[in-house]
C-alpha cells in the first residue's frame, strides 16, 4: 500500500477527493488530510507519505512552498498538484520544483485515477531502482577485497601517480601512514608439483592461509602488513612500520619471517622462501623495494 497525504484548504473538496475513489483498490491508503502547506508539512514529515496530493494556492503556507520544503526533507516523495485555470503560473512554477504532475480543477474521476496509476508506477520503478543499487553496492562490497589486493599489486610496481595513491586510499578506507615502508615476497616452494597433487581449490586456499598466517605473525602495534597475491605461486606483503629504528626493521622481520616459515611447515605441510626488500621511507618508493 502506498501512503498519500491529501492536503487542500476547502473541506468540502478534500471529502469529495477521499470519498470518490476506492483507494485501496488502486494500493492506496489515505494516511492524513491538511488544510494548508504548514500543516500538510507537519504531518508529512510524521507521516512520510509516498505522494501528497495537494492545492497550489492556500493560507499560511501555499502548495509552492509546501513542494519546495517536501523536497529538501522528503526529497522521494512524489507531488501531485491540484489547480484552478487561473492559477497555471503556480503550476509552471511546480514543474520547475519537479513535482510529478498537475490536474486542473475541476477534477475528474478518470484523470485521477490514471494520475494515480501513473504515480504508482513511478513508486514501483524507484523502489527497483533502488533495490538496483542496493545489490550493486552489496556487490562493490563484496568485491573490496580483491580491489585491494589489485591496488598494493599495481603499487608495488609503481603504477600510481601520489595523486592516484591518495585518490584509491581513500576510496578503499585504508591508511597507509608509517615511517617506513618495506616489501616482502612469500613464495611457495615446488610449486607446480603441489599443483599437480591439489585441486585449484586447494591451491587457493593453501595462498589463503598463507596470508592470513602472515598477517597474523607480521601485525603488531608498530607494523601493519597487507597481503596480496604477486604471482601464482608468491604473496606479496607491503609492511607499513612506525617507532622501529630503520636498524631493527630487518632484524625484527628475519625473526617473524622464520616463525612464518615454521608455521606454515607445521600446519599446511608445505614449506616457503622469503625475500625481504630494502627499507623506504616513503611510499611512492615502496615499488623499489
Amino acid at each position: 500500500m502506498h501512503k498519500i497525504l491529501v492536503v487542500d484548504d476547502e473541506q468540502i473538496i478534500r471529502n469529495g477527493i477521499i470519498s470518490s475513489i476506492d483507494w485501496a483498490n488502486y494500493g492506496y491508503e489515505v494516511v492524513d488530510v491538511a488544510e494548508n502547506g504548514k500543516e500538510a508539512l507537519e504531518k508529512a514529515l510524521k507521516t512520510k507519505p509516498d505522494i501528497i496530493l495537494t492545492d497550489i494556492y492556500m493560507p499560511v503556507m501555499d502548495g509552492i512552498e509546501l513542494a519546495q520544503e517536501i523536497k529538501k526533507h522528503l526529497p522521494e516523495v512524489i507531488i501531485i498538484f491540484l489547480t484552478g485555470y487561473n492559477e497555471f503560473t503556480y503550476a509552471q512554477q511546480a514543474i520547475e520544483i519537479g513535482i510529478f504532475r498537475y490536474i486542473t480543477k475541476p477534477i475528474l474521476q478518470n484523470e485521477l485515477i490514471q494520475t494515480l496509476i501513473d504515480a504508482s508506477e513511478a513508486l514501483e520503478h524507484k523502489e527497483m531502482e533502488k533495490e538496483h543499487l542496493k545489490k550493486l553496492k552489496e556487490l562493490l562490497r563484496e568485491s573490496l577485497p580483491l580491489f585491494k589486493e589489485r591496488f598494493f599489486l599495481n603499487l608495488v610496481n609503481s603504477a600510481f601517480s601520489p595523486q592516484e595513491i591518495n585518490n584509491k586510499l581513500e576510496y578503499l578506507g585504508i591508511s597507509l601512514e608509517a615511517d617506513n615502508y618495506i616489501c616482502l615476497i612469500i613464495s611457495i616452494d615446488d610449486f607446480s608439483i603441489l599443483s599437480q597433487k591439489n585441486t585449484e581449490g586447494d591451491m587457493n586456499l593453501i595462498k589463503f592461509c598463507i596470508q592470513n598466517i602472515a598477517e597474523e605473525i607480521l601485525t603488531n602495534e608498530n607494523r601493519t602488513v597487507y597481503t596480496f597475491e604477486e604471482k601464482r605461486n608468491e604473496v606479496g606483503i607491503i609492511c607499513c612500520i612506525r617507532n622501529v629504528d630503520k636498524g631493527n626493521v630487518i632484524t625484527e622481520l628475519h625473526q617473524c619471517i622464520q616463525l612464518l616459515q615454521n608455521s606454515v611447515r607445521q600446519y599446511l605441510k608445505v614449506s616457503v622462501s622469503a625475500g625481504i626488500g630494502r627499507t623506504y621511507t616513503q611510499l611512492m618508493d615502496i615499488g623499489k623495494s
